[in-house]
C-alpha cells in the first residue's frame, strides 16, 4: 500500500506524463495548421495562375 508521499509522487509523474502529451499534440497542431496555411497558399497561386492563363488565351483569340 503507497503511503502519501509515494501516491502524491504517482500523480506528479502522470501529470507529467499528461503535460508533456499535450504539449505533442500541441506541437502536432500548429504543424498541421501551418500546412494548411501552406496548402491554402499554395491553392490560390494556382487558381491566380490558371485565371491569369485563361483571361491571356481569350484575348488572344
Amino acid at each position: 500500500k503507497l503511503d502519501m508521499k509515494g501516491c502524491e509522487l504517482v500523480e506528479k509523474k502522470h501529470l507529467l506524463a499528461v503535460e508533456q502529451k499535450l504539449k505533442l499534440a500541441e506541437e502536432e497542431i500548429q504543424m498541421y495548421k501551418r500546412r494548411v496555411e501552406e496548402l491554402q497558399q499554395e491553392m490560390q497561386e494556382t487558381e491566380d495562375v490558371f485565371r491569369y492563363r485563361e483571361l491571356a488565351f481569350f484575348l488572344t483569340r
